[in-house]
């Protein structure tokens, strides 16, 4: 079986994979990718049509890709609460307008959504014991240097930036797949884990 798997956002990260159900490490990385526009919302017109326009954009690019791969299944990421209003104005306009451009491709049936928490819990990402020492580590760090009102340097202490789920899903695929994505990728890594998690048996959203 082939699935699509589309992490939906202004990058769009998507990640085509082949493999057996209830046999996750069977899945193949078959191809990956990230689609983006070369505007800016902004750039795509004035409030609020630039969402509107930017979202087509978006949704047309999905489309092409969607017609020029083979698959059984696509899944998209369901979405989450944010906080920010107009980056989820976005978030969910591009949504709708994916969901457009696949009725017109005539593949409905095959079009589900999983969420984010039920792909990490499905493929077992969390933190370990070292991740969260050193996050402490790091909060630790900071809250002394506010104490002291110095400027808190991370290298002398021999730790980097907080680890966040968006950093379990990178170490996961390049550890499973040998690749090298970085931080950046993040919508890469997201899309493939979320398309490792159909083979795992992962829950499909119903919208209730």
């Amino acid at each position: 079986m082939r699935v699509l798997a589309l992490d939906l956002s202004t990058s769009t990260g998507w990640a085509l994979l082949e493999g057996t159900l209830n046999e996750p490490m069977s899945a193949q990385l078959v191809e990956y990718g990230v689609i983006k526009t070369a505007a800016t919302i902004p750039e795509h017109g004035p409030y609020p049509w630039g969402y509107l326009h930017f979202s087509y954009a978006i949704g047309e690019m999905i489309r092409q890709l969607v017609v020029s791969k083979q698959y059984d299944y696509i899944v998209i990421e369901e979405t989450n609460l944010g906080k920010q209003r107009y980056s989820q104005k976005a978030l969910e306009f591009i949504h709708l307008s994916v969901l457009q451009a696949l009725w017109r491709t005539g593949r409905r049936n095959i079009v589900h959504y999983v969420s984010s928490s039920e792909w990490r819990k499905t493929l077992n990402l969390a933190l370990t014991a070292e991740d969260k020492r050193l996050n402490r580590k790091l909060s630790q760090a900071k809250s002394r240097a506010k104490a002291s009102n110095k400027k808190l340097d991370k290298k002398a202490l021999g730790i980097r930036g907080k680890f966040t789920k968006k950093h379990m899903a990178l170490r996961f695929v390049n550890s499973v797949f040998s690749l090298g994505l970085k931080v950046k990728d993040d919508d890469i890594a997201d899309a493939i884990c979320l398309g490792m998690s159909v083979f795992a048996g992962a829950s499909i959203c119903d919208g209730t």
